[in-house]
């Protein structure tokens, strides 16, 4: 064992160690900030969802094309993750490999395969990214993305000529038969300079794979990590649901939503920090599509901007009530809460959903002036028709009513309840003949990133910084 090597090895584990430590901890402790939601049950479904979701890759591999590429990459890296070990051994003594698996004729094989399958991915992504060009990734973080693929393509390529130098020198513990790619280039390295090339490319593989490690929590790339998590953790029921607001709650613990970043809970902070910026669940979003101002994936990377940013401000309060801006206008509009009509297009693709809204409404008594009509009637007769339905014996379809018995309908309904469904109705009501005086203008992210301005033409959107 080269003792000088080990130390270098030592050093650069703990550099990027520390690096990634802060990072992670400081997630950690935002995550863990989020108010608490129960998603503890129904174990078997969630390991299910764990099993065809993220290890399957379902969702992606609805479009075929960047699905395989994104399951080439994800695949991939599952067999390469003991040649992480197998190089750092190999750093520090050439001679040393990972015991029993490291001599294994048919696991070389796997990653001469998937190694090529990896790298095949990357230049798929590239093509997409920067031939192709698709709207979706419109407002993404493409630099990041680019100095991903870029790692990780040289973490394939300087594993393939870290294999082919050994296979020159004869230092591989397998059949060299068993590493095809490797094998063609090894043939032309019977060279003086082979063995300083079999140092420089394994070297080169370790520290690329450090600085991959160290990069990914301050990128969008965090959901590495945190989409297994995510998933896991999604909802089993119906989607599109809404969680149920306890109305028979005291008045300072009934909750509607979330006004301000530390009012997410903490698997809507996941939701936030898991999100690729890919731009599918903007793809089949109608509101989206129909020239709305709504976009789901600029929504979710606004929400965790500024959680980002507002996050440590509220760690630092230590339990005080910390002064933060709220989510709405700072990193949405208005228009953006409002444009989603709650479809659950959006969830067949990923695992966000929308209450927004309800905040708006039921704690701030904001709405537009276009829900005045239909709120007023939810304060008279309980719902937003012109006139109140009610079923009668026998009557098929249901028939007008009187709003006397359409208020009959609710005398099940417990009196507290009754009365803070009244008062927050009427309060809708009353805020919305007024909230045409609020200003609809957008509201820029944090970051520099404008949420959108859009114009008539779909061109005339600013996505970028």
């Amino acid at each position: 064992m080269n003792t000088i090597a080990a130390a270098a090895l030592a050093i650069a584990l703990i550099v990027a160690g520390t690096l990634f430590g802060r990072r992670a901890l400081l997630i950690y402790r935002l995550i863990r900030m989020g108010k608490p939601v129960a998603r503890f049950d129904d174990l078997p479904a969630r390991a299910q969802a764990e099993v065809v979701v993220v290890i399957g890759q379902s969702k992606l591999l609805q479009r075929l094309g960047p699905g395989l590429m994104h399951a080439a990459i994800f695949w991939g890296f599952i067999v390469l993750f003991p040649t992480i070990f197998i190089a750092m051994i190999g750093a520090v003594d050439q001679h040393a490999t990972l015991p029993w698996l490291g001599r294994q004729g048919w696991y070389a094989l796997l990653v001469a395969i998937f190694a090529f399958l990896v790298l095949a991915g990357v230049i798929a992504a590239f093509v997409i990214r920067k031939v192709q060009r698709p709207q979706r990734f419109a407002g993404s973080h493409v630099r990041e993305a680019d100095v991903i693929l870029l790692l990780i393509a040289g973490i394939v390529i300087s594993l393939f000529v870290w294999h082919a130098s050994r296979i020159a020198l004869g230092l591989n513990e397998y059949p060299a038969a068993w590493a095809p790619i490797s094998s063609l280039p090894a043939q032309a390295l019977h060279q003086p300079w082979t063995p300083y090339l079999e140092r420089a490319a394994v070297w080169a593989h370790v520290l690329i794979i450090l600085s991959f490690l160290v990069y990914l929590p301050y990128s969008k790339h965090l959901h590495i990590f945190l989409a297994a998590v995510n998933v896991f953790f999604g909802r089993t029921r119906k989607r599109g649901r809404l969680e149920p607001v306890d109305l028979e709650a005291p008045d300072d613990q009934v909750r509607y939503g979330a006004a301000t970043a530390a009012d997410l809970t903490w698997k809507q902070m996941v939701d936030t920090m898991s999100c690729t910026e890919c731009g599918r669940c903007q793809d089949v979003c109608p509101a989206f599509n129909t020239g709305k101002e709504l976009s789901p994936k600029l929504l979710i990377m606004a929400l965790r901007d500024q959680l980002l940013a507002d996050g440590p401000k509220a760690l630092a309060a230590r339990g005080a009530a910390a002064q933060l801006p709220p989510l709405v206008p700072t990193a949405v509009t208005d228009n953006v809460v409002w444009d989603c009509v709650t479809c659950g297009a959006t969830w067949s693709w990923s695992s966000r959903g929308f209450r927004r809204r309800r905040r708006r409404c039921c704690a701030t008594s904001i709405a537009p002036p276009t829900r005045g009509a239909s709120l007023r009637r939810i304060a008279r007769t309980g719902q937003t028709g012109s006139a109140p339905m009610c079923s009668s014996p026998g009557r098929s379809p249901p028939t007008s009513c009187s709003g006397s018995a359409a208020r009959r309908l609710t005398t099940s309904v417990p009196a507290r309840v009754q009365s803070r469904l009244r008062s927050c109705s009427k309060r809708l009501a009353s805020t919305s003949r007024s909230s045409g005086r609020a200003s609809r203008a957008p509201a820029t992210r944090r970051g520099g990133w404008v949420t959108s301005t859009r114009s008539s033409s779909r061109q005339g959107r600013t996505w970028g910084p």
